[in-house]
């Protein structure tokens, strides 16, 4: 089987899917968030004979060496603003830490000026630039994410199962839309529009 590249790009049902690739591929599923040492400092043929499937939020520019034209890379997209806003209310956890959450809660941070660090702008066509959409052989999207697991299944032949909803947040429906000011809204779209032209490109060519 050929090795399973899956980019899991923050808040876009990542957490969900690495649960249906463990029902099904087991151990050979590898977590890179969990071992980043094992998928950047493993030889491509290690790798093959040890895992199916890598899932994470994985720095591409450094997995060029192993990806080849067997090779299969899977994400999931997610509506831009949408997003933005799931990060932000993630971050403000009080249970969750790290530089972004630390800056956040201590600053007590607002939506708008959330948007605007630098590394919130544009985060999906970021993290899949170094191999460029057209290399991506499988486009989820998170707003529907029981329809395009079915179709990964099919795409993979392999039967993955939504058994949970992971770290999604317990304050919100499922399915449904964060409530935001249209002037938030806007500076949302203004800082994410190269993610904005990605997600209408993808829907486009599912």
């Amino acid at each position: 089987m050929a090795l399973i590249l899956s980019l899991h790009i923050p808040k876009t049902a990542g957490s969900t899917l690495v649960s249906a690739y463990r029902g099904a591929f087991g151990p050979r599923t590898l977590y890179h968030n969990a071992h980043p040492d094992i998928v950047y400092e493993t030889s491509k043929r290690d790798l093959e004979e040890r895992y199916d499937v890598i899932h994470g939020h994985l720095d591409l520019s450094r997995l060029k060496g192993i990806i080849d034209d067997d090779t299969k890379i899977v994400t999931f997209l997610r509506d831009p603003v949408q997003r933005v806003v799931s990060s932000y209310h993630y971050h403000t956890k009080p249970d969750v830490t790290g530089d972004v959450a630390t800056l956040v809660k201590s600053r007590n941070m607002s939506l708008a000026e959330f948007a605007q660090l630098p590394g919130q702008s544009n985060l999906q066509s970021r993290m899949i630039a170094p191999i460029g959409r057209d290399r991506l052989n499988f486009i989820g999207f998170s707003e529907t994410f029981s329809d395009s697991l079915a179709r990964l299944s099919d795409h993979l032949g392999t039967a993955l199962v939504n058994e949970a909803n992971r770290n999604a947040n317990p304050d919100k429906k499922v399915g449904s839309d964060y409530a935001i000011s249209e002037d938030v809204r806007n500076i949302l779209i203004s800082r994410n529009q190269a993610d904005q032209e990605l997600y209408d490109w993808a829907l486009r060519n599912i």
